[in-house]
């Protein structure tokens, strides 16, 4: 479909909420518009960390604003996001599980919680993702499972992991096979998955 189309129609039903005095229609409205713009031209190439992190708001927001106070959520920087480097993509998938597979059916109290931060390694510095909720987590099979998605991704296996499993194959593509995703969970208390990757600063660009 024509994204000027789809871009055009929800202006349209942007502006005729807000003649009816809506504002919150509007509001989402304009989170979507941003999440559809970046995903549509987004290239395969590093992005500055805070875009993505703008995007992922605005995915929680919309979130948040569906659900009131059944879903909330926190995003903790632990590092300067003008200045780091990451592959696009890589953390809305991780999310998105955490909602249709952990927090969606809580009635109350959901939690969703990002942290980033540089972890210091002998090797090189590394960057740490970790995308935590307090849904109804995973029994081990169930990990064991998806960690041998993970490992040993093929077609018959993926199903409905395939968002998780082509994140990490992307990682392992693009920055090396000892990077990618690691889970922990526990059955009905919640699951965070890490994303680690080499940390990869901007370099500055001094004037001629």
């Amino acid at each position: 479909i024509n994204p000027h189309f789809l871009f055009n129609t929800i202006d349209n039903i942007r502006m005729k909420s807000l003649s009816l005095g809506n504002k919150d229609i509007p509001y989402m409205l304009n989170l979507l518009v941003k999440i559809l713009r970046y995903n549509l031209t987004v290239e395969s190439k590093e992005v500055p960390l805070f875009k993505e992190i703008e995007i992922i708001s605005s995915y929680l927001e919309i979130q948040h604003k569906r659900f009131a106070d059944r879903i909330n959520y926190d995003i903790s920087l632990l590092c300067d996001a003008t200045k780091i480097e990451i592959l696009p993509l890589l953390i809305q998938p991780i999310v998105e599980n955490s909602f249709s597979h952990g927090l969606e059916s809580k009635t109350e109290g959901g939690m969703i919680y990002i942290l980033v931060q540089e972890i210091e390694n002998k090797d090189k510095p590394l960057l740490s993702i970790s995308i935590q909720d307090n849904g109804c987590g995973m029994p081990q099979e169930k990990i064991q499972e998806l960690q041998e998605k993970l490992s040993n991704p093929s077609v018959e296996k993926i199903n409905s992991s395939f968002g998780m499993v082509n994140v990490n194959q992307r990682i392992k593509l693009y920055y090396g096979k000892e990077y990618g995703i690691t889970i922990k969970s526990k059955e009905n208390e919640g699951t965070c998955v890490t994303i680690t990757i080499p940390l990869k600063k901007q370099e500055l660009k001094l004037e001629a």
